[in-house]
C-alpha cells in the first residue's frame, strides 16, 4: 500500500502545476481505497474515494470518458459506507453508480458484470435499511442480467447463487414465502451445476 500512498503524493504535486494529471490521481486514490479496506480502514478509504469521486465528477462534464472510472470509485465508495454502517449513502452511491453503468452497458455489454455487482450490493442496502420491494427490485434485474451473462459464460453461474438466496430472504420479510422458497430452490440448483 506504501507504493500507492506515494503514488498519490507524486499524482497531486503533478496535479497542481498540470490539472489534466487529476484523472490519474483520481484512479490512484480509487486504488488507494481498495488497499484501505483490505486492511480494514474503511472511514480512510471512504475519504480516499470521495476525492476521487470529486475529482472526477468535475473531469466528467467536459470528457464521457471519465463515466467507467466514476462509476468504479462510486461503486466502491457505496461498499465501505455500507461497511461502517452508512446505509443511506452507500444506497446514493450505488445508485449513481448504476446509472451510469447502465448508460456505459448500452455500448460496452461488459460493463454489465459491473452493473451486476453494483444492484446486487444495492439490493443488500436497500434490505438494510427495511426497503424490502426495492431491494427484491434490484435483486430480480441483477439476477435476469446475470442469466444473460451465463448463456454466453457458464462460469457466471456461480455468481448467480448469492442474488437469489437474498431475493429468497427479502421475499419472505414481506410475506411471499412461496416465491422465497423458490428464490432459494434455484440458489440450491446453481450450487448443484
Amino acid at each position: 500500500m506504501r507504493s500507492i500512498e506515494e503514488a498519490v503524493g507524486l499524482h497531486r504535486k503533478l496535479a497542481e502545476k498540470d490539472p489534466t494529471i487529476n484523472k490519474n490521481l483520481a484512479i490512484s486514490l480509487n486504488s488507494l481505497g481498495v488497499g484501505l479496506r483490505n486492511v480494514g480502514r474503511h472511514e480512510d478509504a471512504i475519504r480516499a474515494y470521495e476525492e476521487a469521486v470529486g475529482l472526477l465528477h468535475k473531469l466528467a462534464e467536459t470528457d464521457p470518458t471519465i463515466d467507467k472510472y466514476l462509476a468504479t470509485s462510486l461503486h466502491n465508495l457505496g461498499v465501505d459506507l455500507s461497511n461502517v454502517g452508512r446505509h443511506e449513502d452507500a444506497i446514493h452511491a450505488y445508485e449513481e453508480a448504476i446509472g451510469l453503468r447502465r448508460k456505459l452497458a448500452q455500448t460496452d455489454p461488459s460493463i454489465n458484470q459491473d452493473l451486476v455487482d453494483s444492484l446486487r450490493s444495492l439490493g443488500v442496502d436497500l434490505s438494510n435499511v427495511g426497503r424490502h420491494e426495492d431491494a427484491i427490485h434490484a435483486y430480480e434485474e441483477a439476477i435476469g442480467l446475470r442469466r444473460k451473462l451465463a448463456q454466453t459464460d457458464p462460469s457466471i453461474n456461480q455468481d448467480l447463487v448469492d442474488s437469489p438466496r437474498s431475493l429468497g430472504v427479502d421475499l419472505r420479510n414481506i410475506g411471499r414465502q412461496e416465491d422465497g422458497a423458490r428464490a432459494d430452490e434455484e440458489a440450491e440448483g446453481l450450487l448443484a451445476t
